[in-house]
């Protein structure tokens, strides 16, 4: 497997990227055997329902890539310092997905005759990414000139143009909201999971604090219903703001306390306030589990 890493921060590329877009300086060639792993092995997390996967050495490029892979393959996933959780089932699909991120089965773009060269104005250097992304994502060999113009395959001419199209004019479809949304719920869970541990821990209520609220500006993602949404949106903010001890807009979840059948105190009642917030906490926690 050929990938080109950056000498001056050691991200990680496929090989069709020329310069580093963080560090803005060109890339060097890295094969299967140097340093760094060749196949990206998982590992078993928890009780082996899970597996784990390393990719902290990846570029940000590459996991953007594999994120918009994972959305379109409907695979639930979280990241966590550097490393992708996904369900234990969903492991080979996974790892094929890496291999086309990594260009381990993509045609080579030097072995096509023939080659179009786009040349693309105003493009910054997170737009690039974002094209870069896209073109992996759909399996598109492309290339780089050191003039700047992206070079494919002359049968891709119509595919690129349209990918192209809509990272030049700025689109954002339903894919935008699903990767963020993706994103902040899986702070969230990773936040939740550590506070309900050490629930007046104020390191970790500040950290679940901003988790949630880049929560706030996310559409209604793909995948949702809009009353689902809303109502999950409202849970996670009831629920930051009995963590940092101000009263929630909802307080349902206390008369859900109350004994249904004579309308006496369950024993539920004599819970104190913090292993209410921590049953509370919880119950948010596995809701999230179903979609990260």
């Amino acid at each position: 497997m050929a990938t080109r890493v950056c000498p001056e921060c050691g991200a990680q590329y496929v090989a069709s990227v020329r310069r580093c877009i963080d560090c803005e300086v060109v890339l060097v060639d890295q094969v299967a055997g140097d340093e760094g792993p060749a196949v990206i092995e998982p590992s078993p997390v928890g009780d082996g329902d899970r597996v784990s996967y390393e990719l902290e050495h990846w570029g940000n490029q590459l996991k953007v890539s594999l994120e918009g892979m994972l959305d379109q393959a409907g695979i639930r996933r979280l990241w966590e310092v550097g490393a992708l959780v996904v369900a234990a089932d969903d492991a080979e699909v996974v790892e094929s997905l890496i291999e086309t991120v990594e260009g381990r089965d993509v045609e080579d773009l030097q072995e096509m005759e023939e080659q179009l060269a786009f040349e693309i104005e105003g493009l910054d250097a997170e737009d690039v990414a974002e094209l870069d992304a896209r073109l992996i994502a759909a399996g598109i060999a492309h290339a780089w000139s050191e003039e700047g113009e992206l070079l494919v395959a002359l049968d891709h001419e119509e595919a690129v143009s349209a990918i192209v199209d809509a990272v030049v004019e700025g689109e954002v479809d339903d894919e935008v909201d699903g990767l963020a949304a993706n994103q902040v719920l899986s702070d969230i869970y990773v936040a939740l999971d550590r506070l309900v541990k050490a629930p007046t821990d104020h390191k970790l209520i500040q950290r679940l604090t901003d988790a949630a609220e880049p929560l706030k500006d996310i559409g209604v993602p793909y995948g949702f219903a809009a009353q689902e949404w809303a109502e999950l949106k409202q849970e996670v903010a009831d629920v930051v703001a009995v963590a940092s001890g101000e009263e929630p807009e909802d307080d349902g979840a206390v008369d859900a306390y109350i004994d249904d059948d004579d309308g006496e105190q369950s024993d539920e009642d004599e819970m104190t306030e913090e292993d209410r917030f921590v049953q509370r906490a919880q119950e948010l926690r596995e809701q999230l589990l179903a979609w990260v």
